[in-house]
């Protein structure tokens, strides 16, 4: 947005150049996440099962929520 603004100064003689075209574009490279296999998943499941989160955690894993989308459902 700011680009095509300045962009518009340019052609409109307000600047006589771009300050946008002199900035370096960050670069950015996501890391390789870790994710358990079917296995690990189950046993993870089968070990947490008389854990007070075991609902939790059964509901991040088979509805796919985030951690932070499920600590804010409230049930009454």
């Amino acid at each position: 947005m700011l680009h095509r603004a300045c962009h518009l100064a340019v052609l409109w003689r307000w600047l006589a150049e771009n300050p946008c075209d002199r900035v370096l574009v960050p670069t950015y490279a996501a890391s390789r996440k870790e994710v358990w296999t079917p296995d690990e998943l189950r046993r993870f499941l089968d070990g947490t099962r008389d854990d007070a989160l075991y609902p939790l955690w059964l509901l991040l894993v088979t509805a796919g929520t985030r951690l932070g989308e499920a600590s804010a459902l409230r049930f009454s």
